[in-house]
C-alpha cells in the first residue's frame, strides 16, 4: 500500500505583497487615456476637415453662381477652358481626357 503525503506550501504575507502590485492597474489606466487621446483628436480633426470642405464647397456653389449670372454660356465654357489650360500646365496633368503633347505611349 502506497502512501500520499501532500505538502503545502503558503507565501509568507510579506513575500506575497512584494508580487501584488497595482502596476497592472496603472498600465491598463494609461493605455486606456492613450486610447481615449487618439479618438478624441481624430474626431476633432475629422470635425476641423469637414467644416473647411463645407466652407469650400460653399465658396465653390457662391462662385459657380456669380460666374452662371454674369456670363453666356460660351464664355463661361471659354473660362473652364482656360483654367484647364492653366491647371495642366501648372502640374502637368488637366481635366482633358486627351493625351499630352509628347507623351510616350
Amino acid at each position: 500500500k502506497r502512501s500520499r503525503y501532500v505538502i503545502r506550501v503558503y507565501p509568507s504575507e510579506s513575500f506575497q505583497n512584494s508580487y501584488e502590485t497595482k502596476k497592472p492597474a496603472v498600465i491598463a489606466t494609461i493605455v486606456a487615456f492613450i486610447f481615449f487621446f487618439t479618438s478624441m483628436t481624430f474626431i476633432i480633426y475629422d470635425c476641423l476637415v469637414e467644416k473647411r470642405n463645407s466652407v469650400i464647397m460653399n465658396r465653390a456653389v457662391q462662385n459657380s453662381k456669380i460666374v452662371h449670372s454674369l456670363f453666356p454660356e460660351t464664355v463661361r465654357e471659354r473660362i473652364l477652358m482656360t483654367e484647364s489650360n492653366r491647371e495642366e500646365r501648372v502640374t502637368g496633368r488637366g481635366r482633358g481626357k486627351g493625351k499630352r503633347k509628347g507623351a510616350v505611349e
